[in-house]
């Protein structure tokens, strides 16, 4: 593997930590002050990190196919 791939490998692990303890953080914060947030709110959340997940996923792979 050459550096490019590792690196763009390595900023997609990143991205994926920071969004995880991101939203972990809110759930905390809500519970602990207990404000729930209603579920079409928490749903469409889940969607949106599924759709950025899929885009990464897919310039990532760009990334190591024009690298290779």
């Amino acid at each position: 593997m050459n550096y490019s791939v590792r690196i763009c490998v390595l900023i997609f692990v990143i991205l994926q930590q920071i969004r995880i303890t991101s939203s972990n953080r809110i759930s905390y914060c809500t519970t602990k002050f207990g404000l729930h947030p209603p579920i079409e709110s928490v749903i469409a959340q889940q969607n949106a990190n599924i759709l950025v997940s899929r885009a990464e996923l897919t310039a990532v792979a760009q990334l190591v196919i024009s690298a290779i």
